[in-house]
């Protein structure tokens, strides 16, 4: 990455597709963040946005309360989004937005969350200057810098502070992550779905890589796949990285606060991931303890938001001078320290939910370390087969997710016990941003995630299916099937694919009940335990439905 005061001349090849001037809007959504809202909306006024939209979700710290006294007060305008069971907070946040508030051609429009802060490294350091450094183009992708905790046990009371400067190192991965500031106009559709740290962009607009500005300071590359998928107007998730030759701070980076203490990590614990279905957020698999070891990052140090500390205390001390928003402030402090109160910290200060009101605190799960568990002869066949992929899918989850992600290859990991979908989750968090696991909900589980019973045999057929539904699943040219139902996961590969596609199947040799599938399939060779098949894709002979159907309800 560049040095952050190091500014490259942004090519002038593309046309001009929109002026450079401009209302500059931020947009976020929220839940639970009052202890740094304030802050928070008086740093991004104080360098020059001109609308604050805030959607919230119901709050239980006071965090609804002081966003209304702000929007009283004309300082910022506040929505709310009531999400349906199963619904996304944050898509219905970006829907609300657009039903309510709405986007204007030829404003500019930054999402940025409650723990971000964008850092602008150009003239006077405004979001004015930023956009008259990004020009006559339509989108900058400004990169992240993570923050620790720098070593604070608690939290000490404000970001923008001499004793909160702890950052990772220039080349730590994560850093290589965007959020995005457009400029709207009819090539732009709003806010994605999928893809969150970029805009949607309209199909068939004229945009090329030579309209967007990456971290660099110079346009994005002609050559990136990613890149050029996007500007198609694809919605998908994974485009929230950019290569790290495209990486640096040039321009601008975003604050990224992610773990903030071991206090308040509780708390966001609590609150979940805003993007994920309702029905996904109780397991919090994110916000993990491994997740916070893994981003308290401490090893450099970044004062360089320290610029606006004075003009950021002075826009404090004006809120805070309007009487409605002092009220809401103390009344949300009283209620996050009765929350605080009852968090159990453990020895370390790694956070635990607290469990709601008659409900017993779950045990800690144990440690769990993911590793290949195939034989000597297996694993190094399988970690050959996952360096030559190019997009890997898994039934089954642990060592070989791992090791997909350590390779810097998308893989999505199918995966029926909701405890280690959690774990592992966590723990990949803090490795790629292109593995994932997809959690499919079978009913309760035991060991390998066999189905205790069949009460929820309904939803069995999900397991080999429903990952084919995603729309950020890329279209796998290797699938590892080592979990549950797994005759019907490679009828599933036969069904869904959209090319010849190798899978290996473990334990296939001595369990004779999975040897229907060469009637589907053209297995190639046998590794120790281990088959390898070349599915092709293609409908099922008519006279095997009857006992192809079956394998859907057979967790085996």
């Amino acid at each position: 990455m560049q040095p952050m005061n190091q500014t490259k001349t942004i090519a002038k090849s593309a046309p001009s597709l929109v002026p450079s001037t401009g209302r500059k809007v931020l947009f976020s959504a929220m839940k639970n963040e009052a202890p740094f809202l304030l802050e928070w909306v008086a740093y991004h006024k104080a360098i020059g946005f001109e609308e604050v939209v805030i959607c919230s979700n119901p709050s239980n710290d006071g965090t609804e309360e002081l966003l209304a006294a702000l929007a009283q007060a004309g300082e910022i305008t506040h929505l709310q989004a009531t999400v349906p069971p199963g619904g996304s907070p944050q898509h219905m946040a970006t829907q609300t937005f657009s039903l309510k508030v709405g986007f204007r051609d030829g404003d500019w429009y930054m999402w940025l969350d409650g723990d971000e802060f964008l850092n602008v490294h150009v003239g006077d350091r405004t979001v004015h200057a930023l956009v008259e450094a990004i020009g006559d183009r339509q989108v900058a992708l400004i990169n992240w810098r993570i923050f620790g905790s720098s070593g604070h046990k608690r939290f000490p009371g404000r970001f923008i502070d001499p004793a909160f400067t702890g950052a990772a190192e220039t080349q730590f991965g994560l850093n290589c992550i965007v959020k995005s500031i457009f400029n709207f106009s009819p090539s732009i559709t709003g806010f994605a779905r999928h893809g969150i740290h970029r805009p949607l962009i309209e199909r068939g607009s004229p945009l090329v890589p030579d309209n967007i500005v990456v971290g660099s300071g110079l346009s994005a590359s002609d050559a990136n796949a990613r890149h050029l998928r996007w500007l198609k107007g694809d919605d998908f998730v994974l485009t929230s990285r950019i290569p790290r030759a495209e990486s640096g701070w040039a321009l601008a980076q975003v604050n990224h606060y992610i773990v903030r203490t071991p206090d308040f990590f509780a708390l966001k614990r609590q609150r979940g991931r805003g993007y994920m279905p309702r029905t996904k957020v109780d397991a919090n698999n994110r916000h993990t303890d491994e997740f916070f070891a893994f981003h308290d990052r401490n090893e450099a140090e970044d004062r360089s938001i320290l610029h606006w500390q004075d003009r950021v205390t002075a826009e404090i001390d004006r809120l805070l001078g309007i009487p409605a928003i002092a009220k809401a402030a103390d009344a949300s402090a009283a209620l996050v320290k009765e929350i605080m109160a009852k968090l159990d910290m453990s020895e370390s200060d790694s956070p635990e939910i607290v469990p709601p009101a008659g409900q017993t605190a779950p045990k800690p799960a144990p440690a769990v370390r993911f590793e290949l568990t195939f034989p000597p002869e297996v694993a190094a066949y399988v970690q050959k087969a996952y360096a030559a992929a190019s997009s890997i899918l898994e039934y089954g989850s642990g060592g070989s997710t791992v090791l997909a992600a350590t390779l810097g290859k998308p893989v999505v990991a199918v995966e029926s016990d909701r405890g280690w979908a959690e774990r592992l989750s966590g723990h990949l968090a803090g490795l790629s941003d292109r593995a994932l696991v997809h959690y499919t909900d079978v009913g309760a589980t035991k060991e390998w995630g066999f189905p205790v019973s069949n009460a929820n045999f309904q939803q069995f057929h999900r397991y080999a299916l429903s990952v084919w539904d995603r729309p950020d699943l890329e279209e796998p040219d290797l699938v590892l099937i080592d979990g549950r139902f797994r005759a019907a996961c490679l009828v599933a590969v036969r069904l869904r694919a959209k090319r010849p596609t190798t899978v290996l199947l473990d334990d296939y040799v001595k369990r004779p009940y999975y040897h229907l599938v060469e009637k589907l399939a053209r297995k190639e060779e046998v590794i120790g335990r281990m088959a390898r098949f070349t599915v092709t894709p293609g409908p099922i002979p008519p006279e095997m439905l009857t006992e192809v159907i079956g394998l859907f309800a057979d967790p085996r």
